[in-house]
């Protein structure tokens, strides 16, 4: 079997682990199907059926208001709820687009998990993004592959582990799972801050899906 390592880029914590032993603790934290293919495991399902029909209204929602534009694009170049979340497998790299201030936009990368249809990230809790995020929690990002994929999606963070206040219910599970992706790390509540992505938009482009799942 093929064991591919896992490379986080923006934020590394710890030793890498591979992809196989993500996907088993996943299944673990996670109630998940996983099959194996000649690339190693390939999560099928994580989502609940309620989330992937919430996942699917917002979809269908995002594109009839799009504009004329955008859905000559992509209305004959999508995926369906389902699809999406057997795509989204592992850590994919997100542009992040916060605001400043003065209202002055500005873009970085975060490690991204597309968990129970949506998007979770973290950063230092000093970084700058988390500093815009705090007093303004509207945020934008992007996961784009090439010319292959686009995921983009606008929305409201809420952040998983205040410094000050109580975490979100299910952050116990999202932190054993980061930790057993990353590697332990005895700071994890002081120096890192997790969001989740609770978008009101949020559209694909993917004009072959079938390539994308079979990876």
């Amino acid at each position: 079997m093929l064991v591919t390592p896992v490379r986080p880029i923006w934020f590394k914590i710890g030793p890498h682990r591979t992809l196989t032993h993500v996907l088993d603790v996943f299944a673990f934290r996670f109630p998940t199907t996983v099959s194996r293919s000649s690339g190693g495991y390939r999560r099928l399902m994580r989502e609940t059926p309620e989330e992937l029909l919430e996942l699917q209204a917002l979809l269908d929602a995002s594109l009839s208001r799009s504009t004329d534009h955008l859905r000559l694009i992509v209305a004959e170049r999508t995926v369906t709820a389902e699809q999406l979340t057997r795509i989204l497998v592992g850590m994919c790299t997100l542009a992040l687009s916060t605001v400043t201030a003065k209202g002055e936009p500005r873009i970085s990368g975060v490690d991204g998990h597309f968990l129970h249809g949506k998007w979770c990230f973290g950063t230092a809790r000093g970084a700058a993004k988390a500093r815009h995020l705090a007093a303004r929690p509207a945020a934008s990002v992007a996961h784009m592959r090439g010319e292959e994929l686009g995921v983009f999606a606008h929305g409201t963070v809420e952040v998983l582990n205040p410094e000050d206040g109580e975490p979100a219910a299910d952050w116990p599970d999202l932190l054993a799972y980061l930790k057993d992706f990353y590697g332990d790390h005895t700071d994890w509540e002081k120096d890192v801050v997790y969001y989740r992505l609770r978008p009101h938009w949020m559209t694909v482009y993917a004009p072959d899906a079938a390539k994308l799942i079979a990876g």
